[in-house]
């Protein structure tokens, strides 16, 4: 509490910028809650759920390699039913007070449109991308229909968003699927969706 009471002080000093707090997914909702307040009560914009878990229930990996392994953060498809519910559980607490963000386990438009069922306005992909290519975001952005939300955005909003949907989709069909290996093709891939992110 005393360390986002002062990064949003130092923050209001400095102009203002958006601030969300990550949390992880092995809190209890209990935890949950009381993070909630915290953020609510120092006015943060919003929660990135989920962050890497250290449970390590139910993989095929067995035991004695993932004492091999040792400790640390796991990310990926172990995460998706856990994330999908810690974003569920957030939002009907704040009953859209604080925007929140989900991440985690979300390799397919399938996993995306879930995550965003249950509450979250924005997602990331980090471990996905790696598995299933840069083409995730080409095939979750068909899956989902913003002309459901098209009433969410001014005339200039869905104007920016089209756009950059279609940049995005341009690139993917020419560019990128024929130079996967250009860096100048990746840097151009990752301005797309920078820009979509950011009309969003």
């Amino acid at each position: 509490r005393e360390i986002l009471s002062t990064l949003q002080q130092k923050n209001s000093e400095l102009g203002g910028k958006p601030l969300l707090l990550k949390i992880a997914p092995d809190l209890s909702l209990q935890q949950i809650d009381l993070i909630i307040q915290i953020c609510l009560d120092n006015k943060l914009s919003g929660i990135i759920a989920t962050n890497t878990t250290i449970n390590r229930d139910g993989l095929k990996t067995s035991s004695s390699k993932l004492n091999e392994i040792g400790n640390g953060g796991l990310s990926g498809k172990p995460l998706t039913k856990k994330s999908v519910e810690v974003v569920k559980h957030i939002g009907e607490k704040t009953n859209n007070q604080l925007a929140i963000i989900g991440v985690g386990g979300i390799h397919t438009p399938d996993d995306a449109t879930r995550m965003l069922d249950a509450g979250a306005d924005l997602i990331q992909l980090y471990t996905g991308l790696i598995y299933e290519g840069p083409l995730a975001v080409k095939n979750i952005l068909k899956k989902i229909s913003f002309t459901e939300n098209k009433n969410d955005f001014d005339e200039k909003e869905n104007t920016a968003v089209k756009n950059s949907i279609e940049s995005c989709f341009d690139f993917l069909n020419d560019d990128f699927s024929r130079n996967s290996n250009c860096l100048n093709c990746s840097a151009r891939f990752l301005n797309c969706c920078i820009s979509l992110i950011h009309c969003i």
